[in-house]
């Protein structure tokens, strides 16, 4: 679809306007959050995400209004937030600061799956930062992800290829077992998921 990448390139116009000083009117990006075309609606979260993100950076949203914006009933709107806060609670954590994922870890089980794959993107992310600053974190929400669909799974396994290390790092044990099952999956873009994250750990 020609409004895909045309969604696309208006968030990137957009970010430069705004990163220029300039107001950009955002009720084009968030209209095309409810398009016909899921692939439309996925461009205008990723465009809607890098603006979101460098608004909250110049102190013009607050994070209390992004967290909100995750009950939001539509699927994209709720995507773009989950992007935007994959980025902002890392750098939160590492500060010293308390975050609250549990809606984030919730979100595993939405109905969408274009839902539940940034929801399990972003908490890779996010999960070893906290790890790190020495919490406990119970994986099993990310691991009962790679009994998902593709997209899914894929995700799921790429995140937790970067949470076991720090996790084996801190002397925890850890079973891959779940992982190498799926070097067997039926789908050759999650079995390359699967030894990407397990070369993380083995390597």
């Amino acid at each position: 679809a020609v409004r895909q990448p045309a969604a696309l390139a208006l968030g990137r116009v957009y970010l430069m306007l705004i990163k220029q000083g300039k107001d950009a009117e955002l009720n084009i990006l968030e209209k095309a959050l409810n398009d016909e075309d899921p692939t439309v609606c996925r461009a205008a979260a990723q465009a809607l995400s890098r603006i979101w993100y460098y608004h909250y950076r110049k102190g013009k949203i607050t994070l209390a209004e992004l967290e909100h914006r995750l009950e939001n009933a539509n699927w994209a709107f709720r995507q773009a937030a989950v992007r935007t806060l994959g980025k902002i609670y890392p750098a939160l954590v590492q500060q010293g600061n308390d975050v609250d994922i549990s809606k984030l870890e919730d979100g595993l089980w939405n109905k969408n799956w274009f839902v539940r794959q940034a929801e399990s993107e972003a908490l890779g992310q996010i999960y070893p930062s906290l790890i790190k600053q020495g919490m406990d974190i119970d994986l099993s929400r990310l691991e009962d992800k790679l009994k998902d669909n593709i997209v899914v799974r894929q995700s799921a396994a790429l995140s937790l290829g970067q949470s076991y290390p720090p996790l084996i790092k801190r002397g925890k044990e850890v079973s891959l077992q779940v992982l190498e099952e799926r070097l067997d999956d039926n789908d050759w873009a999650v079995r390359q998921a699967a030894s990407q994250a397990l070369g993380r750990i083995w390597y």
